[in-house]
This record gives C-alpha cells, sequence and structure tokens, in this order.
C-alpha cells in the first residue's frame, strides 16, 4: 500500500513539474480577473493533461462494472438486508456521477482547445475564465450532495408526512 502511495505521489510530482518547465508557465496578476497561469503553447502540459483526462472514463468504466456486478450478486442473495443491498451500488453510483462531472470537464476543455474558443475577445475570456471557476468547483460539490441525499431519503420523508393516506392507496 505504501509502495502504491508513494508511486502516485511521485507521478503526481514529476508530471507537474515536467508540465511546468516544459510549457513556462509562470503566474501573471490580470486586473479584472486576478492571477493567471499563462505559459507558451506546446510542450508536455497538454500531453499529461490529455493523459490524466482518461482517468475519470476510466473510473467510470471501472465503476459501470462494480455497479452492475453488486446489483447482480444483491439480486442473487436474498437472505440480506435490504439496506445492505442496495448500499453498494448506492455508493458505487455516486462516485460514478462524480467521475461523470471530472470526465464532462475534461471534454469541456477539449472542446475550448479544438475550436479555438480561448483566442476570443477579452470580455469572452473574462466570462469565459468565471464558467470554468464556476464549473471547476461541480464535481466537488455532487460527491457529498449526492451522499447527503442518499442519507436524506427524500420519498421516505414524503411518505411519512403524508401518512397513512399513501398506504391506503397503495393497497388495490
Amino acid at each position: 500500500m505504501v509502495f502504491w502511495i508513494s508511486l502516485c505521489f511521485i507521478l503526481a510530482i514529476s508530471t507537474s513539474v515536467s508540465a511546468i518547465w516544459s510549457s513556462q508557465v509562470q503566474r501573471q496578476y490580470i486586473q479584472d480577473i486576478g492571477f493567471v497561469a499563462v505559459g507558451v503553447r506546446g510542450g508536455l502540459h497538454m500531453l499529461i493533461n490529455r493523459l490524466y483526462y482518461l482517468l475519470p472514463f476510466c473510473s467510470i468504466i471501472c465503476y459501470f462494472i462494480m455497479f452492475h456486478h453488486f446489483k447482480r450478486v444483491g439480486q442473487q442473495s436474498s437472505n440480506l438486508a435490504v439496506s445492505s443491498q442496495n448500499s453498494g451500488p448506492r455508493k458505487i453510483f455516486v462516485q460514478m456521477i462524480t467521475a461523470s462531472c471530472y470526465g464532462a470537464m475534461a471534454i469541456f476543455v477539449e472542446f475550448v482547445y479544438f475550436f479555438g474558443l480561448y483566442e476570443w475577445s477579452y470580455e469572452h475570456q473574462l466570462i469565459f475564465i468565471n464558467l470554468v471557476t464556476i464549473s471547476n468547483y461541480l464535481p466537488e460539490m455532487s460527491f457529498p450532495f449526492l451522499l447527503l441525499l442518499q442519507l436524506i431519503r427524500i420519498p421516505n420523508r414524503i411518505h411519512m408526512m403524508l401518512g397513512s393516506e399513501i398506504r391506503n392507496q397503495n393497497i388495490t
């Protein structure tokens, strides 16, 4: 376990340093935006980013396989309690949604570079930078938000608030 954590740490540091060094990235202050990392085109920056963009998509595939495996195992074993059968697929589904958000961000960035949207006018670039800044936080916000939604169990609360009227209607 320590080996894998160390390997990931070394890989992250080495790719970050090589991307910054090869693209000559510098921090500049722009009046309307604040500090921005600016570098020359080329270098290893885009190659390293694209390699890291593969991680969310590979994660989605793995989560999808695990999700279906746990669903199948849960259907085969009817001796377990219902809450423990649904716990695994729910957690995997939340992580699959979060990885999808990261994947959507990667697709968005590639779309911008492919169509050259970064060469717009200054006003459009300000709007674009603000949208990217806000959307970068969506994956981090989706994970705890979806976990909270699981804990609340909204349909059960609605049934409890409406009381026995729903129970009487369901019996037909």
